[in-house]
């Protein structure tokens, strides 16, 4: 008569095998989330400046964008965009590396032209690459590099 199943030491190795590889998954998708979570952080405040922006044109007059990056707030005309609070903020007028304040709001406005008065730089999580960036070119558009 044969027996069906597993033995114990199949099941032993079998768990085995599935925690190593969980840890050497679990603090990569921690990782990858964190990221993500970065990225969308700095989406968001593209998206919010590039709103403000189109409201101005739209509207025919000004906007003005203030970034509070105390409280991770957006905010323009009437609209406020709550931003992930766990995620650091950080503000410059003058470029993504330099003059970085992470205690007060700064703010540009937007003209009825699509232009605005000056330049802002918001960096997420501390990192150039997440810097989102508006010249204060005829242009007045909001980028991230």
């Amino acid at each position: 008569m044969k027996n069906k199943g597993f033995t114990f030491v199949e099941l032993v190795v079998v768990v085995a095998l599935v925690s190593v590889l969980a840890a050497i998954a679990i603090p990569n998708y921690s990782q990858w989330r964190e990221q993500s979570q970065v990225k969308q952080v700095a989406r968001d405040v593209l998206s919010g400046l590039r709103q403000a922006r189109s409201t101005a044109i739209a509207e025919g007059g000004f906007i003005t964008a203030t970034i509070d990056p105390v409280n991770h707030l957006l905010t323009y005309g009437t609209e406020t965009l709550a931003l992930e609070s766990h995620i650091k903020l950080s503000v410059s007028t003058t470029s993504c590396t330099t003059n970085l304040t992470s205690a007060a709001s700064k703010a540009t406005k937007f003209l009825s032209n699509g232009s605005c008065n000056s330049e802002l730089y918001v960096v997420v999580a501390e990192n150039p690459d997440y810097c989102v960036a508006i010249d204060s070119t005829a242009a007045g558009l909001a980028k991230l590099p």
